[in-house]
């Protein structure tokens, strides 16, 4: 059997465990009433607390398991959610009877748990949750990568960015971050009267851009229609049709070469507006980006690869 075969298997193992001891190892009853980032922020006063910790409050949290120290009657566990991570402490004494000793080899890094706790610090100044119930929500059956290295294929981290997310926290930054970017981008076009609009995916004619399309059929028409290359053709139909300003932020498809930098998929924005020039374009692209800038509380003078781009000398 394969290395990683193996340790897959184990896992399938201990979750039939589970299931023969009566515990779902793929619950749908959390009770989850705060998130970590969340229990953080409101439990900051505890080391100021002459004991430092508040066992009149309670609070159940949930994340995957990124760390597991188990030290016998009592295991130190660090878990993490979207808004950041938490190290908790289980002991045996105080959950229900021999819950613990059922549970403390079946339980792993990258499972998904649930606990119910109130907030202290450990003696090393650490902000944490003594925990009074635990559940296992999710058994994951695929191993994570060394958490150390963590994934430093490129390969596998383009391939696999869920595994890419889990690993490495600076990524889950730049999703969001690029949301935030779209989100932006939308109300700067509103703001300013554009409509938001979808055109075709699916076009009659590869157009608007020399690219070589991907082709699909029709089977209900009986023709081939190929992925849009580039939404431009429909976007100047509707200024024909008497639009004065539309833009369309969506997804573009070319059947060409792929990179790191270069995706056959990937999104674009365009925008059209009637009665203007492309000096008036060039301002209002320069008033998007300042606006971004802002927004984002961005430095407008940015490294990319040996260069240095500094948006302020654009004129």
């Amino acid at each position: 059997m394969p290395f990683e075969n193996k340790y897959v298997q184990q896992r399938i193992e201990k979750a039939k465990k589970l299931q023969d001891l009566g515990y779902n190892p793929y619950r749908n009853d959390s009770e989850r009433n705060t998130t970590i980032g969340k229990f953080i922020n409101i439990n900051a006063d505890v080391e100021k607390m002459q004991d430092q910790r508040a066992e009149s409050r309670s609070y159940t949290v949930a994340g995957r398991i990124k760390l597991y120290r188990n030290m016998g009657k009592a295991s130190f566990l660090k878990i993490e959610d979207e808004s950041g991570v938490l190290q908790i402490y289980v002991a045996r004494d105080n959950l229900r009877e021999g819950y613990y000793n059922e549970i403390k080899k079946l339980m792993e890094t990258g499972d998904i748990i649930e606990v119910e706790g109130y907030p202290f610090l450990t003696q090393k100044g650490e902000l944490s949750l003594h925990v009074n119930d635990l559940k296992i929500m999710t058994k994951a059956i695929s191993p994570l990568p060394e958490k150390y290295h963590g994934i430093t294929d490129k390969e596998t981290r383009y391939r696999q960015r869920y595994l890419d997310l889990i690993m490495n926290a600076d990524v889950k930054q730049t999703f969001k971050v690029r949301s935030r970017v779209i989100s932006l981008i939308r109300r700067f076009f509103e703001d300013k009267g554009f409509l938001e609009v979808e055109t075709p995916m699916m076009h009659p004619i590869p157009g608007g851009a020399n690219a070589k399309p991907f082709v699909t059929h029709h089977n209900a028409l009986g023709i081939d229609r190929y992925l849009r290359i580039a939404p431009e053709l429909y976007l100047k139909r509707l200024i024909v049709g008497g639009f004065e300003a539309v833009f369309e932020i969506n997804r573009n498809f070319r059947n060409e070469g792929m990179d790191a930098t270069h995706n056959p998929e990937f999104t674009s924005i365009e925008f059209y507006w009637a009665y203007k020039n492309y000096k008036d374009l060039i301002e209002i692209t320069k008033e998007l980006f300042d606006y971004l800038f802002v927004h984002l509380n961005r430095p407008k003078v940015l490294p990319y690869g040996d260069l240095t781009i500094d948006f302020d000398d654009f004129t």
